[in-house]
């Protein structure tokens, strides 16, 4: 028993020491999509590159929607505790999301997979 204790501390502070905030998840994303424009031929602070990033944002706004709906239609409103794992795990990778910790909604552990899940989070 001491021994699943031990190692569930390490486990827990091994993935929080990874979290992000959400501003510092804004700031990476934000980068990458200028990153992108500028990969794309528009020049900086011109009003195509402000389209480029305005349709990445609609386009990012649009999936999370489209999402949303297909949930709700899914799932009947709330997700169960599995349909939640498995959007965290499918959210994996999307900034859109903050990365699952301890104290998100609806969180739980996956010591399978070394993550934590939960509504409107991503697993790491």
């Amino acid at each position: 028993m001491a021994r699943e204790s031990i190692f569930m501390l390490l486990a827990v502070s091994f993935m929080l020491s990874g979290c992000m905030t959400v501003e510092e998840e804004r700031a990476e994303r934000l980068a990458r999509d200028r990153d992108r424009c500028a990969e794309y031929g528009y020049a900086w602070n011109s009003p195509s590159f402000a389209n480029c990033m305005m349709n990445l944002d609609n386009q990012r706004q649009w999936r999370k929607t489209a999402r949303d709906i297909a949930d709700a239609a899914a799932y009947g409103g709330g997700p169960s505790q599995d349909r939640v794992h498995d959007l965290a795990i499918q959210r994996s990778g999307d900034e859109r999301y903050p990365i699952c910790n301890a104290a998100s909604e609806g969180a739980g552990l996956d010591i399978v997979a070394g993550g934590w899940y939960g509504k409107n989070c991503r697993m790491k």
